[in-house]
């Protein structure tokens, strides 16, 4: 589904300086999540430049690995995608909405992969830009503090901007008022199931839109 028979692995984890092993453990997984998050960098320089944003493989490997450039998460997403699937990891993309402390929904343009390992599913999200350096486990309340301070929660919320769905928080640095108990809402998402076609949809919105 993410054509990973079209992806230079080895390339790819050279860019990453990952020389770990590539089993689809979960230790495997952190090792990978943080590497990427590290390595390539988040910009949207070329969407502010009026230019185009294409998800093909070909594309992405010039661009992000080969010519060291950066990309948002539909870019960073259907690279890592491919190569978790090069590696047999079990996967679902989805889609969510960034808040950022708002109350009303936003877009659901924010692309992120929930992981199956060992009975459990981790939320994998590498292109926020400040993404989380781990998966965070996929249970309410679940927390991820990691060693660069950076403090992330996860729940289900019934009552959730644009429905009932899962809510990543982070710490809040803007005042009391932007969220309870000291934490702001981030994003939130569904479990629904999105395909390469769906990201391509979401990536033409945020590339092209005016704002």
């Amino acid at each position: 589904m993410w054509n990973s028979d079209q992806l230079d692995l080895d390339a790819y984890l050279g860019r990453l300086g990952y020389t770990g092993d590539r089993t689809p453990t979960p230790e495997t997984l952190g090792a990978l999540h943080r590497a990427h998050v590290l390595s390539l960098r988040w910009d949207a320089i070329d969407s502010f430049l009026h230019h185009e944003v294409a998800l093909d493989l070909a594309t992405l490997q010039d661009k992000m690995v080969r010519r060291g450039r950066g990309g948002y998460c539909y870019e960073h997403v259907t690279l890592y995608a491919a190569a978790l699937e090069a590696l047999g990891f079990r996967f679902t993309a989805v889609s969510g909405r960034i808040q950022l402390g708002a109350e009303t929904p936003r877009p659901a343009t924010h692309a992120m992969l929930l992981v199956e390992l060992d009975g459990a599913r981790w939320l994998s999200d590498v292109g926020f830009g400040g993404s989380p350096l781990a998966p965070i486990e996929l249970r309410d309340d679940a927390r991820l503090t990691t060693d660069r301070g950076w403090s992330y929660r996860l729940r289900w919320e019934e009552s959730a901007p644009g429905g009932p769905g899962w809510t990543v928080f982070q710490p809040n640095d803007r005042g009391p008022t932007e969220g309870a108990d000291g934490w702001t809402r981030r994003q939130v998402f569904t479990e629904t199931r999105q395909y390469p076609v769906d990201y391509a949809v979401g990536n033409h919105f945020v590339a092209t839109h005016p704002r």
